[in-house]
């Protein structure tokens, strides 16, 4: 097992320096003072915009009026900023990597153009304030798009996108980031690609217009993440719910009791890991839990309708709602499941039937 619900970390990560591969400095054209070393202002030329040997970004500000494409590996170290003008995006394509491990005093930040709190105003157009839908590709992709197996994000900021990162791949390790202001997802997790295991571990997702993560596929997800503004608690997300696309069919953690998972019309099939006070909710359809699905270390479990705005936010993002009986068929249970939560009456809430679990 990979880790465990409530830890901080799910193993070590690999380096950020490294050699070997191209480093891309001072050769490339400035904008806003320019020049060369760690604090410049580059623009990533035409030629760079396609990596298809291992590459190095070192500290300092780029500027990408492309869509990059990673063919190879690509290292970004810590205090590297990388500002994308409308429509551009990083595609990690298959059989490509992305290393972007900074620090907590240095962290590594992939943003808009127009974003002058970071790197400031890289474009020399005055002040100008970023916003959600700035950069990223449109549709089942994202700002920065994963689609190679083994790529790490830890202390990173990506910002102002359309969805924030979208992981097409297996092995993805996201830790210690931080993903805000997109105009969509957060972070999208997308089950019609190979099923891998994913580590999610003390991020920070606020901010967004939609959900702030998707999940179409297993995932480790543990308490340290938190899905508001950790310096401004008010500040959440449009629509305050993680969204679970996908039966839970293997093992996994869902380990965050801040928030509920929008869980309807699918199947716990596998071994889940929750928290005690651990929130579903529904909308429409039954949440059905296998004979060969289990929680463990989750009792009282709440199972509730997605307009219960009084158990984790609004999920919806339609402003106050009232929930209703009815509003989810309710919970179905196959006789002999293994289940060592307790599910008395009040903890199923709002159900076609409701304060009932229903044996089939």
């Amino acid at each position: 097992m990979l880790g465990s619900v409530g830890g901080t970390s799910f193993g070590g990560s690999p380096e950020a320096g490294g050699s070997g591969g191209s480093t891309v400095s001072g050769n490339a054209g400035s904008i806003g003072g320019g020049g060369s070393g760690p604090n410049a202002t580059l623009v990533i030329p035409p030629a760079e915009c396609v990596i298809s040997v291992p590459a190095h970004w070192g500290a300092g500000v780029r500027v990408a009026n492309c869509k990059i494409d990673v063919e190879s590996s690509l290292i970004v170290d810590p205090g590297a900023i990388v500002k994308f003008g409308p429509g551009f995006y990083l595609d990690v394509h298959p059989g490509g990597t992305l290393t972007a491990i900074g620090t907590e005093s240095s962290p590594i930040v992939f943003t808009s153009l127009a974003d002058d709190e970071h790197g400031g105003d890289t474009n020399g157009d005055g002040p100008s304030t970023a916003a959600a839908n700035d950069w990223g590709c449109q549709g089942s992709c994202g700002s920065l798009n994963i689609r190679g197996n083994g790529c790490v994000l830890e202390h990173v900021s990506a910002l102002y996108g359309s969805n924030g990162v979208y992981i097409q791949a297996e092995s993805t390790q996201l830790e210690k980031s931080t993903f805000a202001h997109h105009g969509n997802y957060g972070v999208v997790l997308d089950g019609q690609f190979p099923v891998g295991t994913s580590q999610l571990s003390g991020n920070a997702f606020f901010a967004n217009k939609g959900f702030p993560l998707r999940l179409g596929k297993s995932v480790f997800l543990d308490a340290s993440n938190v899905f508001h503004d950790p310096g401004k608690p008010d500040v959440k997300n449009g629509k305050q719910c993680i969204e679970v696309d996908t039966d839970l069919d293997q093992l996994v953690a869902l380990g965050v009791t801040e928030l509920g998972f929008l869980f309807s019309g699918r199947r716990i099939s596998g071994e889940v890991l929750t928290p005690p006070g651990v929130i579903f909710k529904a909308r429409g359809a039954a949440i059905y839990l296998d004979a060969s699905g289990s929680l463990y270390n989750g009792p009282n479990a709440i199972f509730t309708s997605y307009n219960d705005d009084s158990l984790g936010g609004d999920c919806m993002g339609d402003g106050a709602s009232t929930p209703l009986a009815g509003d989810w068929e309710g919970l179905f249970i196959d006789d002999g499941t293994q289940a060592d939560y307790a599910a008395p009456v009040d903890y199923i809430r709002y159900a076609a039937k409701s304060g009932s679990a229903l044996l089939h």
